[in-house]
C-alpha cells in the first residue's frame, strides 16, 4: 500500500516539479527581458521535463522515508530509481503492445499505400474497360477496392496504363492485386513486399501475371504487367 501511495505521490510531485521549473524558467528569462513563448522553447521544455523527473523522485523518496519504508533519504532515493525504471518498462511495453494491436486489427489504416501501374494490351483498353475496370488488394487478412484514376491511362511509349493505389492496413507479405475487367478472366499480380514495407521514390520493375482465375495451367499473357511502390 505505501508502494502505492508513494507512486501516486510521485505522479503529483512530477506535476509540481514541472510547474515550479516553468515558473522558474520564465522568471528567469523575463529577468532578461526576453519571452519565455519564443526564447529557446526547446530548452524551455526541457527544463519542464526535468523539474517533472526531479519531482517524480523526489516526492517518492519522501513518501517511502515518511511512511517508514525507506530507513534514509539514500534508500529512498534508490527505491523511487527502481520504481521509476520499473513504472517506464511497463509503460513502453504496453506502448509497444497497443501500436502492435492497432496495427493487427488495422486502425492504422492509410499510413501508407501501394501506387501501382498496370500495363493493359491495346486489344482490352477500350472505353467501356477503362469505365468498368476494378482492382482489389487481396491478402491473408482483409480485401481492399484500389482507388483508380480516372483519365489518365497514357504511357510515355505509347502503351495503355492503369493508375491507382490502395491503403496498406495490415503487416503481412501475403499480398496479390486483382484486376477485373468486364470481358476478362481475373489476373492476379503477387505484390513482393515487406510485411512492414518502407516508402519508395521509385517503382519496382515490371512483373507479369502470376496466373490467372479462367482455367487449370492457364498460359500467363505477357501483354499484362504490373509495377508498384509504397508512398
Amino acid at each position: 500500500m505505501a508502494y502505492a501511495i508513494a507512486i501516486v505521490a510521485g505522479f503529483a510531485g512530477a506535476g509540481l516539479g514541472w510547474i515550479a521549473a516553468g515558473l522558474t524558467a520564465a522568471a528567469i528569462l523575463a529577468a532578461l527581458g526576453m519571452p519565455p513563448t519564443t526564447s529557446f522553447p526547446d530548452t524551455f521544455h526541457l527544463l519542464n521535463q526535468l523539474g517533472a523527473m526531479a519531482g517524480f523522485l523526489l516526492a517518492i523518496g519522501l513518501t517511502l522515508r515518511l511512511s517508514g519504508r525507506a530507513r534514509s533519504m539514500r534508500e529512498g532515493a534508490q527505491s523511487s530509481l527502481v520504481i521509476a525504471a520499473a513504472l517506464a518498462v511497463i509503460f513502453a511495453a504496453g506502448s509497444n503492445l497497443r501500436l502492435s494491436a492497432m496495427e493487427h486489427l488495422g486502425l492504422n489504416a492509410g499510413a501508407r499505400s501501394i501506387e501501382f501501374e498496370i500495363r493493359l494490351p491495346p486489344v482490352v483498353a477500350t472505353g467501356s474497360s477503362k469505365r468498368e475496370a476494378q482492382v482489389e488488394l487481396h491478402t491473408d487478412l482483409n480485401q481492399t477496392i484500389a482507388q483508380l484514376r480516372s483519365g489518365d491511362w497514357s504511357a510515355t511509349d505509347g502503351r495503355t496504363i492503369l493508375r491507382g493505389t490502395v491503403p496498406i492496413e495490415f503487416r503481412t507479405a501475403q499480398r496479390t492485386l486483382i484486376l477485373n475487367m468486364p470481358g476478362q478472366p481475373q489476373r492476379l499480380f503477387k505484390i513482393r513486399l515487406a510485411a512492414n514495407p518502407s516508402r519508395s521514390a521509385e517503382f519496382s520493375p515490371w512483373h507479369l501475371v502470376d496466373s490467372t482465375t479462367n482455367a487449370k495451367g492457364a498460359q500467363v499473357d505477357d501483354n499484362f504487367a504490373i509495377r508498384y511502390r509504397v508512398i
